[in-house]
C-alpha cells in the first residue's frame, strides 16, 4: 500500500484514525467523516466478539508514526441489530456520533449503489495498516463485483489489521463518493470483502444520523 504523504487535502483529510476502548484492550481502526459530526467505520470496530466498546476517539487525518495525542470524542456507535445478534457480516457497518462538529473540512458523499447504477469499479481504500503504525496508506485496485441484494462487495486491495471500517472511494471533481466500508478477509482467505451502500445500508446510515436521543450506553442498537 503507498503511503498517503499529504493527509490535509481531500479527501484524505475526512479520514482518521479511530481509536477504541474495550476495557480490557485497546485498539484502532479506520473512520471518515460523512457529516460534520458523524462518521463510517465497520460494526466489528465497536462490537467484537460479543463485546461492545466502551469509548472512541477520532484523530482526523493522523500521519505520524507516534502514537496520537487527544482526538475528538466519539460520543456514541450505532449498529444493525441484525450484526450483534447474529454477526451478519453484511452489516458490517456502523455510525459514529462524535462529540461535537468537525468544521470546515468537506465530508465524503454517500454514493447508492443499485442494480441499475453502479460507480467504476476502480476505487480507492485508505486506511491506517497496524504495521504501519498511525500512517496513512491507500491502495488502488478494482472491484470484482457488487451483491446489490446482500449488500457485499468483494475487492483484492492490500490490507492489514486496523484497515478495518476505511472508506471505498472514488474521488471527484468537487468531493469524493464512499460506496462502502471494509470489514475483512473473504472465506477464502485471499479476497476482502466490504460492506456496500445500497438502498438498504443507506437507509440505516440515514435513521442513524437522524437519532437524536442521549446514549446510555456507548453502543447503540438500531432494528
Amino acid at each position: 500500500m503507498p503511503h498517503v504523504t499529504d493527509t490535509n487535502i481531500p479527501p484524505y483529510d475526512a479520514i482518521g484514525l479511530f481509536g477504541i476502548d474495550f476495557g480490557k484492550f485497546r485498539g484502532w481502526g479506520t473512520a471518515s467523516l460523512i457529516d460534520e459530526r458523524y462518521l463510517l467505520t465497520c460494526a466489528h470496530n465497536v462490537f467484537y466478539e460479543s463485546q461492545s466498546a466502551l469509548s472512541g476517539v477520532f484523530h482526523r487525518a493522523y500521519n505520524s508514526p507516534n502514537p496520537p495525542g487527544s482526538g475528538v470524542k466519539v460520543d456514541c456507535a450505532f449498529i444493525k441489530r441484525a450484526f450483534k445478534t447474529h454477526h451478519d457480516r453484511s452489516w458490517d457497518i456502523a455510525v459514529l456520533r462524535l462529540d461535537g462538529p468537525i468544521h470546515k473540512i468537506q465530508p465524503l458523499r454517500l454514493g447508492i449503489v443499485t442494480e441499475n447504477e453502479q460507480p467504476d469499479r476502480n476505487m480507492l481504500v485508505a486506511g491506517y495498516p497496524g504495521s504501519h503504525n498511525y500512517r496513512m496508506w491507500e491502495e488502488e485496485e478494482l472491484v470484482r463485483g457488487f451483491n446489490v441484494p446482500e449488500h457485499i462487495f468483494a475487492y483484492t486491495h492490500e490490507t492489514e489489521t486496523g484497515v478495518s471500517g476505511s472508506p471505498l472511494f472514488r474521488k471527484y471533481l468537487h468531493q469524493s463518493e464512499v460506496y462502502g466500508v471494509h470489514s475483512g478477509l473473504a472465506e477464502n482467505l485471499e479476497d476482502k470483502v466490504g460492506v456496500l451502500i445500497t438502498e438498504d445500508t443507506n437507509a440505516f446510515i440515514q435513521q442513524a444520523l437522524s437519532w437524536r436521543h442521549h446514549a446510555d450506553h456507548f453502543v447503540v442498537v438500531l432494528d
